[in-house]
């Protein structure tokens, strides 16, 4: 069930394969090599939508064992990620939430519930934190004040020594800069 345009690197973490061979991932969707994702059935019970970007470190699970020596049973629940969703580095995204579209959760954050499109989740446990619009509107502006690299030229291992100095030096005096697509 996984497109032909996803890019993740297929392998063995901790003896699993990335991802689980019943996971469904949307086209043009990137998955951390380092990502966790729950085996439960197969990894049937994972959707990951079109054009999701997924940290390093980030754990997708769809069962909790916390009540199993009590009372003999083990949750299980589907977890959803709609399209264009970014997932930060060090996230948990717990059994039976759905993650709309257009959305970002924040690095570390620990997501319980679900989270509405549009929205940006952080903290522990996950709330809501602003907007996508807003977001974005900020990056726009802030594209205009501050350098931008080409991601084609500038976003690649091989960059020459005094292009990293450049960059090193532009976002230690300037506070960051921009990668953008100009291809």
């Amino acid at each position: 069930m996984i497109s032909e345009s996803v890019r993740y690197f297929l392998g063995l973490f901790r003896g699993r394969r990335i991802p689980p061979k019943g996971t469904k991932v949307g086209k043009e969707t990137w998955i951390s090599p380092s990502v966790y994702l729950d085996p439960i059935a197969g990894g049937r019970l994972i959707t990951i939508g079109d054009y999701v970007k997924i940290s390093s470190d980030v754990k997708i699970l769809v069962h909790d064992a916390s009540s199993a020596s009590r009372i003999g049973a083990i949750w299980v629940a589907p977890v959803e990620i709609g399209d264009r969703s970014f997932i930060g580095a060090g996230a948990i995204i717990l059994p039976g939430v759905k993650i709309g579209t257009d959305t970002v959760i924040a690095a570390g954050a620990v997501v319980a519930n679900n989270v509405p499109d549009g929205s940006i989740f952080a903290g522990i446990p996950a709330r809501n934190i602003g907007t996508i619009r807003d977001l974005d509107e900020k990056r726009m502006g802030d594209m205009k004040l501050r350098k931008c690299f080409s991601r084609a030229i500038y976003y690649r291992p091989n960059l020459k020594e005094e292009q990293m100095q450049e960059m090193t030096k532009i976002a230690k005096d300037q506070g960051g800069f921009f990668f953008i697509d100009d291809t």
